[in-house]
């Protein structure tokens, strides 16, 4: 009688699995949006402006910035640049990267200075770094000769929603195939550098 609870058990756990593989895939975690004629836009050096955002400081800045340089130079057609905020201090005394404002003079200028064909604007909406983490940000593609948004993403991450938490396993069995990482999803729950890291790859899938 044992043994065939047992079997009872196991049969149930295999075709939950089964059910699980042969479901539809989740909603994607970030959404994008382009112009019509986005193709058209010749986008060969993109600078990546640090990220700005309430709460969000210098140090978090400069760890999502790093991870989203990361993500995109193995995803994007065009090369990425880093930019600091010591860079953008040089062309504009205003600083207006800090208050999230970007005018098209200072677009221009950002362009002109490193010879850049746009500008990735990136803000975060939320933000807790505590369990369970929240994460929202938006990034948004500038073209230098015109000044307009050309694409934009948005990706909102919530550490204890359960269909988040099945696509960060499968993104973490990839990463310990790719690069021989540990592949923890308990880690990645309680890292903010590595829930940033996850978003940015969750984001830069939508360029």
């Amino acid at each position: 009688m044992r043994r065939a609870h047992l079997l009872s058990l196991a049969l149930s756990a295999l075709c939950a699995s089964c059910a699980a593989l042969n479901a539809p895939s989740s909603p994607p975690l970030a959404n994008a949006h382009s112009v019509p004629d986005l193709s058209s836009y010749r986008l060969r050096r993109v600078g990546l402006l640090p990220f700005n955002g309430k709460g969000l400081d210098p140090a978090r800045s400069r760890e999502l910035q790093e991870s989203f340089l990361f993500e995109l130079a193995g995803r994007s057609k065009f090369e990425v640049v880093l930019l600091t905020p010591q860079n953008l201090a040089e062309v504009d005394a205003a600083q207006p990267y800090e208050r999230g404002v970007y005018t098209a003079r200072s677009i221009l200028d950002i362009s002109e200075r490193f010879r850049l064909d746009g500008l990735l604007v990136g803000t975060v909406t939320q933000m807790q770094v505590y369990s369970p983490q929240l994460l929202g940000m938006q990034l948004e593609l500038v073209a230098a000769e015109t000044g307009l948004v050309i694409w934009s993403s948005e990706c909102r991450i919530d550490g204890a929603d359960s269909g988040f938490q099945a696509r960060l396993a499968r993104y973490q069995a990839s990463q310990s195939t790719a690069d021989g990482s540990d592949g923890e999803m308990e880690v990645t729950l309680l890292s903010p550098a590595r829930l940033m890291r996850f978003a940015a790859a969750q984001v830069a899938a939508t360029l």
